[in-house]
């Protein structure tokens, strides 16, 4: 049985990016369909000509665009790139061979990884904490800022 040696690709090698470019093709191109579908539905919640077409914007419908696009963000976006680069620092901690660098490389983006994943959530439940109490709501009692009560039923024209 031939063993394969790892160490023989180099940054600049096709093979690793080969590897980086599938990566990141299948983690990347779900988000243009969940741009037209979403997770909770489409991004923007009003109009179209999906039903309900009879469903004219509202004021109400700006809050839900806010909140899909946040979801967008936070789960479309944010969570893949952590566990592509959680992926990326365990790669470079598990070839490194020993060699000082590339542990320290690997550590340092896991630890940039984490800590960026970290800020963005810390910032949604800042923000989600503003914005509901900007909309009278109890930010704790698990109801989303974007389900306003005073909310026009008037469409804007």
């Amino acid at each position: 049985m031939r063993k394969i040696n790892l160490t023989s690709y180099t940054a600049g090698s096709p093979i690793i990016w080969g590897i980086i470019f599938l990566t990141l093709f299948y983690v990347f191109s779900p988000l243009p369909a969940s741009a037209a579908i979403g997770f909770n539905g489409p991004l923007v919640p009003c109009g179209g000509t999906k039903p309900p077409a009879d469903h004219p914007c509202q004021v109400c419908d700006l809050y839900t665009l806010a909140r899909n696009i946040i979801d967008l963000l936070l789960w479309g976006i944010a969570t893949p790139l952590l566990i592509v680069a959680l992926l990326a620092a365990g790669f470079f901690w598990l070839t490194a061979g020993g060699s000082e660098e590339k542990i320290s490389k690997g550590r340092s983006i896991l630890f940039s990884a984490v800590v960026g994943f970290i800020i963005a959530f810390g910032a949604w439940v800042i923000i989600n904490t503003i914005l509901s109490t900007l909309a009278f709501k109890n930010p704790f009692d698990g109801s989303a800022w974007s389900n306003t009560g005073f909310c026009s039923q008037s469409p804007i024209k």
